[in-house]
């Protein structure tokens, strides 16, 4: 059975509205915007800009992206620098081969366009080792 991953598209606050840097899944992101609205409801600049979230498309980033509340998986492309820095990660951590999320991470990199220095040196884990069965033996 294959595994699946549910990857959600990024959300965050116009012009950084109330203060708020973050990038969420858009649950995390609407109840932020309550909190927000509740407390700016009374400011004339800041309250219009917390009548709805932004986003909700990918976008190209440094590195890979999780709502920053609850952790889970956002879209997202992969800058050059991003596309480096991930895949230097996976040449030093290796590859584990049973992570739907680990792939959405590779397949981000692949997507990229990246030429992949030193493939044969990536550690795959979660692989049985290679065996090799002589001709004539049981």
């Amino acid at each position: 059975m294959v595994a699946r991953i549910y990857v959600q598209e990024p959300y965050w606050f116009i012009h950084n509205a109330g203060g708020e840097e973050g990038t969420f899944c858009f649950d995390c992101g609407e109840e932020r915007r309550k909190e927000l609205l509740r407390k700016f409801s009374h400011d004339p600049q800041t309250a219009p800009l917390l009548s709805r979230l932004d986003g909700g498309r990918a976008m190209e980033y440094d590195s890979c992206e999780h709502c920053d509340k609850c952790g889970i998986l956002l879209a997202y492309s992969l800058t050059n620098c991003g596309a480096e820095s991930e895949w230097d990660h996976f040449l030093e951590n290796g590859i584990h081969l049973a992570s739907p999320e680990v792939a959405y991470h590779v397949q981000a990199i692949l997507e990229h366009g990246m030429k992949l220095a030193g493939i044969s040196k990536v550690r795959l884990i979660g692989r049985e080792p290679r065996q090799t069965i002589k001709a004539g033996s049981k």
